[in-house]
């Protein structure tokens, strides 16, 4: 029995792949789902294989504009799976740039985290939940998206009453989230609980950029400092941004994709790797604006609340 288990398990992503090439190919569908190994976000040789044959039948072409979304199964903490999913999320996203994909047609790359099972506890997990979807996006969003302002105002905070004149029922309407703790010295976050955020206000970037000013470099020293101080500490950097209506991320200039919020932790986290800190100590992740704290921002200051680098605690 163990054996066929065995058998079983490393066969199974080669299986989902076929049987979703196989659906796919049989119906006008809109999402195309690529599966990854348990506990895995790399895009392995039966995953390329599969996209490459997608290409091959012009099922999946550089022309057509695609959202990313990555999933991941009930096994594990939420904070795990949000950080898995974006990477699974991100992998394809890096894949699909070697296939001929330019990033003005990857309009959103998101980790949605793990999709909840109740009454299943195997701890294998569930193999069909840990997928990223490609939705291929309807002619109808993109004229949608041409009612937006130009990228490059995204993330302003004027932008944001113009855009909410013009939209009746802007993407989200979900919950807001409380604000992360602040401090006004860095070395105070040892004291948190493990879970427990705290925002660091002093780390500052330019508008539709990645890349943080110059003012920054003393808040980013203090949290190397923090962690160079208590080796036993983990954190995950997240990244969040304000005013985007039509994207759950803002546009990065830098990169021109739109993973602006990804991109600002992936800053941070670099930083850190480049001053020596183990890479098994951090990790980050790019929120978008999923998790905002105004829900509609009319003012600078309500801006500024949402768009935000914050500090988790993972364990200490």
């Amino acid at each position: 029995m163990k054996k066929i288990l065995l058998f079983l398990r490393c066969i199974m992503p080669g299986l989902l792949l076929t049987a979703a090439f196989n659906a796919f190919s049989q119906q006008k569908g809109d999402t195309i789902a690529v599966y990854f190994a348990f506990n895995k976000s790399i895009v392995n040789d039966a995953t390329q294989s599969y996209l490459d044959s997608l290409l091959y039948n012009e099922v999946l072409t550089p022309d057509k504009d695609v959202k990313i979304i990555g999933y991941a199964d009930y096994v594990g903490t939420n904070i795990y799976n949000d950080t898995l999913s974006q990477k699974r999320a991100i992998a394809i996203q890096d894949y699909l740039y070697t296939m001929g994909f330019k990033a003005d047609n990857i309009h959103l790359v998101v980790g949605n985290g793990k999709i909840e099972r109740k009454g299943m506890k195997d701890l294998q997990g569930y193999a069909p939940d840990r997928k990223v979807d490609i939705v291929l996006t309807h002619a109808e969003l993109k004229r949608k998206a041409k009612l937006t302002p130009p990228v490059k105002k995204q993330e302003e905070a004027p932008a944001a009453a113009s855009i909410n004149q013009q939209i009746k029922q802007p993407v989200f309407k979900k919950k807001v989230f409380p604000p992360a703790i602040t401090v006004t010295n860095l070395e105070e976050i040892t004291q948190l609980k493990v879970d427990e955020t705290v925002v660091l206000n002093k780390i500052y970037f330019p508008a539709g950029r990645h890349y943080a000013t110059e003012g920054s470099q003393m808040q980013m020293d203090q949290l190397y400092d923090v962690l160079t101080a208590h080796p036993s500490l983990r954190i995950r950097i997240e990244g969040h941004v304000c005013c985007v209506y039509w994207y759950t991320d803002a546009y990065d200039e830098d990169t021109q994709s739109y993973n602006l919020s990804v991109n600002r932790a992936r800053y941070v986290y670099g930083y850190l790797l480049r001053r020596g800190v183990d890479p098994d100590r951090l990790d980050f992740i790019g929120f978008g604006r999923t998790r905002p704290v105004i829900q509609e921002e009319h003012t600078e200051e309500e801006a500024q609340l949402n768009r935000r680098v914050e500090i988790r605690i993972l364990s200490k």
